[in-house]
């Protein structure tokens, strides 16, 4: 009997396990509109010759838009590796570019290799070639 209330008096006495809280979805996958601040491929900032980047997710597909045109293409995520996974195919085959993101309030970083079906990067370390490195911004509603 004293074992017991022992138990009972540390369990009510101890503090709580604090858990981590649910994240939001949108903490965990990008959805909405994004804007573009910077883009690097291969170390080099491609954004002024992009006349603008949006990407807008939404359904499993990103919606580049660039040059005042529309490039839809199919987007899968994983949210529970390591480095969150982002897989884009190209409208021009099923191969894919695999790719690490972060969302961090309301920034969104993608890295990706250019190279359709090459490796996927394990860090966010810009500048390697044929690999992309976008910092995007949510856009205001």
């Amino acid at each position: 009997m004293t074992a017991r209330l022992l138990l009972a008096a540390v369990l009510i006495a101890a503090p709580g396990v604090k858990e981590k809280p649910t994240p939001k979805p949108e903490e965990v996958t990008p959805t909405g509109a994004w804007v573009a601040e910077k883009v690097e491929q291969g170390g080099k900032d491609v954004l002024p010759t992009l006349d603008g980047l949006t990407m807008t997710f939404r359904d499993g597909t990103v919606v580049l838009r660039m040059r005042n045109r529309d490039h839809p293409m199919p987007v899968t995520f994983n949210p529970i590796a390591n480095a969150k996974e982002i897989n884009i195919r190209p409208a021009f085959g099923p191969a894919e570019s695999r790719g690490i993101y972060k969302i961090e309030g309301d920034t969104l970083t993608i890295y990706l290799n250019e190279v359709v079906d090459g490796e996927r990067p394990t860090d966010f370390t810009p500048g390697a070639p044929n690999h992309t490195w976008f910092v995007l911004k949510r856009a205001r509603k």
